[in-house]
């Protein structure tokens, strides 16, 4: 899979931008704030329908305008589709070859995004639901599966914690039989998700092993822990036993949504006790590791998106870490210090060249 072509319209900085790429490995380099991160957040716009760093479509439109548009000639399996994500008038649409996607779902899968930020390693300090997220993004691309059980477990959640706030004002029968029904088809979508989870995460960890040792030069050994909430096995028993306590708190307490993960290097979790560098190596290796087995699981490659991805890192890691990207694989880096890249890796790349934010 590869983009050839970005053209976008009155997003973040950009009135009218249209940049082309290198199907192999495209640099951009500029200094901060001249519009690099927004090429890169585009591409994971036309992937996912939604950016990984706006909680808000709204912040995605240019100051003063009512509209975006997100349009990238794509090549998958020997054929060229024109893929548009328009926002307008708050309304978000999937466009392929003019053909509109009844719903956004239904478009997830078909173009794959690896996604690599600096500040992805903020999900050490942050809550579980930051590294739930984190792993989300890249589940939902490997199976559809995954997507639909998701999808369908957060619309059952949101259901069931109204009914225990009315059931907590006004017992009532009618609500309770609802509440067990709610509750049961929830467990049976969240033994889905645990199940998939554990699967997925294991085959994520082997690969990902072996992607650290290369990057750490074989100094590092790296394990991921999936930690589910409750077990499949205990789970119906235990959100039924946990009603009382869902309703003094008025949300569900019990499931997939309150899962965790684990990051460990050496034996040690550095989430605790690991340095940023160690940590931003540790989140690199995972996205490597995902570009493996995306392709593995669906026949083809996503398209790689390393933003700023040589900060924290030394020359060392920097220079193996381009060794390292599979060249099947359409990468596309950011980055504000060029000087430091082997000459021999930019004659190799397209090198655009941003000098003013957007330019």
């Amino acid at each position: 899979m590869l983009i050839k072509k970005l053209q976008l319209v009155n997003f973040r900085c950009y009135s009218e931008k249209t940049i082309e790429f290198d199907p192999s490995l495209t640099i951009i380099h500029g200094n901060n704030a001249s519009g690099k991160t927004t090429i890169l957040e585009a591409i994971h716009v036309l992937g996912l329908v939604k950016s990984y760093r706006a909680s808000s479509d709204f912040d995605l439109i240019k100051i003063n305008e009512l509209s975006y548009s997100v349009k990238g000639l794509i090549s998958k399996q020997n054929r060229e589709d024109v893929v548009m994500v328009l926002n307008s008038n708050k309304i978000k649409k999937v466009k392929r070859n003019n053909e509109v996607y009844k719903t956004l779902t239904d478009y997830i899968g078909y173009m794959s995004v690896v996604y690599y930020d600096p500040t992805d390693f903020s999900i050490f300090q942050g809550s579980p639901s930051l590294r739930r997220r984190f792993f989300d993004i890249l589940y939902c691309q490997i199976t559809k599966h995954y997507l639909a059980a998701t999808t369908e477990y957060k619309r059952l959640l949101k259901e069931r914690n109204i009914l225990l706030k009315e059931l907590s004002v006004k017992n009532d029968k009618q609500t309770k039989n609802v509440l067990d029904v709610v509750t049961k088809q929830l467990v049976m979508y969240g033994k889905k998700i645990i199940s998939m989870r554990e699967r997925i995460t294991k085959e994520l960890e082997s690969i990902t092993f072996e992607k650290h040792k290369a990057l750490s030069g074989g100094k590092e050994r790296f394990a991921l822990r999936y930690r589910p909430n409750v077990t499949i096995e205990e789970y119906e028993n235990k959100i039924f036993n946990n009603l009382n306590e869902d309703l003094i708190r008025g949300t569900t307490l019990v499931g997939p949504h309150r899962d965790d993960y684990i990051f460990i290097i050496n034996n040690k979790n550095i989430g605790d006790y690991g340095s940023q560098g160690q940590q931003k190596s540790a989140i690199l290796s995972v996205k490597l590791a995902s570009v493996e087995l995306i392709n593995e699981v669906t026949k083809h490659y996503p398209i790689v998106l390393l933003d700023d991805v040589f900060s924290e890192l030394d020359k060392s890691r920097q220079n193996q870490l381009i060794k390292m990207l599979n060249r099947k694989a359409q990468t596309i880096i950011t980055t504000a210090t060029i000087s430091d890249v082997e000459e021999s890796v930019l004659r190799l790349a397209r090198v655009i060249e941003l000098e003013e934010r957007g330019e």
